[in-house]
């Protein structure tokens, strides 16, 4: 919930300069702006069904965390069928960073609460008010008539108007003016615009930005109700007149959801707009401010969405268990692939990989099945402060890989995107771009003892330094390499290779993240 606080805090800050810079472009030419921040409002919630690993899973890459997620298509499991073998390593929080996700998912919802029982609250409060109130036909108009509340406009779905009994004994053209400038606010139903911006306020309290958006919001508002006014034909210095009486007036409270005058302040900047010039015809400072609003907004869509947080609540509902039961169940690596640790005949496996344990949370791979023997693999648990286990680390060819723990739910999104992501590898019958040429610089650097690392994943790299004495000297019968073919694409949507060299051959298997390094390599040898 952290990561999610401190994303929706940076794009609401770019959209709110975006926003900020459209509007001052096209309010000179009097086009209604309330829907400008009526999308900033909404575009932080509705990015992340977009961009979210959670809705659209994606591979998350060690040289570039902060990259689009649209940009990293699936991967299968990163694990190589022979020498090398990775997976790609991300940070996970140890039981200090859950608690506090933990103590930050609790102030978050009870902000939440807090403001949203305040908005019921002063919905109640109006609600209760409205009683009082008697309904007349006033200039053609039905609507309320209060003794200390209005001019303004209430309810979501149903907007009313409302005026106070002092507007009746004023000048005919004052509430002539006060009535169309209501009117208009209900045939427009600004109150559930306003209404909705204050919901998603509600849902991130504690965002000032989301406050100052909907206190802008407020404003467009009314003053597109203005021009609305206007443009029928009222006279601007007896609406501008009639706006400052009124406002002088301060209405009882009406709740967060009425649209009335605003503030004294609000009055004068309303005023100002009014008589500001119309501009007609493009001008090179409006090209300017749009261009750089839509420059400034799609900055937001390249900063990725945390992922849902994995849903810990299957563990955390059950009684912490004991003994290696504990420690059964599945974990994500950020390669969208699945570590599913299970209890076998009173013994931790993965798949057909024995885990035997070294020393309190920590345990080796007993039975290697696609590494070679001397490479060691340790898996270390953490849990949290009450015993439970939340992820699992694993050391492979000197890297630390960690994994938090996931539910069924989350394992079914994983393994129904590897499956849509082969599928669609295996259609497309092509290899990775950059595929080959990264195979033909592995080989001839292996061959010449200095392959190049920045090329490979940290695992890779590992496992690639660990082996290559042992690579060059399986590689060195087979002489100079002589040519690539590309054979299609395994089951686990890697490129398969038939490599030939001046004696022999061997089938190559190659994995590429999205940013072209090396995240699985595997070969067996073909030679005569």
């Amino acid at each position: 919930m952290l990561a999610w606080a401190a994303y929706l805090l940076i794009v609401s800050a770019i959209l709110s300069l975006a926003a900020l810079s459209l509007e001052r472009a096209i309010r000179p030419y009097g086009l209604p702006t309330r829907w400008i921040w009526t999308g900033a409002l909404f575009a932080p919630l509705a990015l992340p069904l977009v961009l979210s690993p959670a809705t659209s899973p994606t591979v998350t890459s060690p040289s570039a965390s902060q990259a689009s997620p649209q940009e990293a298509p699936q991967r299968s499991p990163s694990v190589a069928r022979a020498n090398w073998v990775t997976r790609a390593p991300v940070r996970l929080g140890a039981a200090r960073s859950v608690q506090l996700d933990a103590l930050v998912e609790e102030a978050w919802g009870a902000s939440s609460g807090i403001a949203a029982a305040v908005l019921i609250t002063g919905w109640w409060y109006g609600r209760r008010r409205r009683r009082q109130w008697r309904r007349e036909s006033v200039a053609g108009t039905e609507l309320f008539v209060a003794r200390d509340a209005g001019p303004a406009v209430v309810g979501l779905l149903h907007p009313q108007i409302v005026v106070p009994e002092w507007l009746l004994a004023a000048a005919p053209e004052t509430l002539h003016l006060v009535i169309a400038h209501e009117r208009s606010h209900v045939e427009a139903r600004d109150p559930g615009l306003l209404g909705l911006g204050l919901g998603i306020a509600v849902l991130m309290p504690w965002n000032a930005l989301v406050w100052w958006q909907v206190r802008r919001l407020r404003l467009a508002i009314e003053v597109d109700c203005d021009r609305r006014v206007l443009r029928v034909g009222h006279d601007a210095r007896r609406y501008a007149r009639t706006l400052v009486d009124v406002s002088t007036r301060q209405p009882a409270l009406l709740g967060g959801l009425a649209a009335s005058p605003g503030s004294s302040s609000s009055i004068e900047r309303r005023i100002m707009l009014m008589n500001a010039p119309r501009i007609r015809g493009w001008r090179t400072s409006t090209a300017a401010c749009t261009l750089l609003s839509a420059a400034i907004a799609a900055a937001s869509i390249l900063i990725s969405p945390p992922a849902i947080p994995p849903a810990f609540a299957g563990t955390a509902a059950a009684p912490a268990p004991t003994g290696l039961e504990r420690y059964a169940g599945d974990y994500e690596f950020p390669t969208m692939t699945v570590m599913r640790i299970r209890l076998k005949d009173g013994q931790l496996t993965e798949g057909s990989v024995l885990l035997t344990r070294v020393s309190g949370q920590q345990f080796r791979y007993g039975k290697v099945g696609c590494c070679t023997p001397d490479t060691d693999m340790y898996v270390r648990f953490a849990t949290d402060a009450e015993g439970r286990v939340i992820g699992a680390v694993m050391q492979q060819n000197g890297v630390a890989t960690e994994a938090p723990r996931i539910d069924g739910q989350r394992v079914r999104v994983i393994e129904s995107s590897i499956k849509e992501h082969v599928s669609a590898r295996t259609r497309e019958h092509a290899p990775a771009p950059g595929s080959e040429a990264a195979l033909r610089q592995l080989i001839l650097g292996i061959q010449a003892g200095n392959p190049n690392y920045a090329e490979l994943s940290p695992q890779v790299a590992g496992g690639t330094k660990a082996s290559l004495t042992e690579l060059q000297a399986t590689m060195k019968p087979w002489g100079a390499l002589r040519s690539i073919e590309f054979r299609g694409v395994d089951s686990r949507g890697w490129d398969k290779y038939l490599v030939r060299f001046e004696r022999g051959a061997a089938s190559w298997e190659l994995d590429l993240d999205p940013y072209g390094l090396i995240v699985g390599v595997g070969t067996t040898d073909e030679s005569n």
